[in-house]
């Protein structure tokens, strides 16, 4: 190989080179637009929760999560838009409400003393309600 193939092959490795730490670049950049520009949507959710056998529906515990270990039915309990941690005790209806919850797809367990645990997929959309139905204890 003379000097001259020597400089050219030089010459295209360089640029081989440059055009990949450009492409590694522009990639990194669009990954880091794309988080910015994904913003959480937050919704408000409503729901019931009915007791087989029972005609006061008060005292369930509602937490609204991430799935952790779905064999021992344990979730992460999400964050509300406030910071607030997602649980809270049905009233004597058996309703639950939780304000400023982020969209997309989570679980809800519902237990009480007695009754068998219930864990519940639902997908919130980014609409200004999510009504969940009735979650049935037994």
């Amino acid at each position: 190989m003379d000097m001259l193939q020597m400089t050219h092959l030089i010459d295209y490795l360089a640029v081989a080179v440059a055009i990949t730490i450009i492409l590694i670049f522009l990639l990194l950049a669009t990954r880091m637009y794309r988080k910015r520009t994904c913003a959480k949507f937050y919704t408000n959710v409503r729901g019931r929760v009915v007791i087989k056998g029972k005609v006061d529906y008060s005292g369930v515990q509602i937490t609204f999560g991430k799935l952790r270990n779905k064999d021992s039915v344990k979730v992460t309990p999400l964050l509300s838009k406030s910071g607030e941690i997602m649980r809270i005790t049905t009233d004597k209806k058996g309703n639950f409400s939780f304000e400023g919850s982020p969209s997309g797809v989570h679980w809800i367990v519902a237990e009480a003393k007695g009754c068998k645990t219930v864990l519940k997929a639902v997908r919130l959309e980014t609409s200004e309600e999510n009504l969940i139905p009735d979650i049935v204890l037994k």
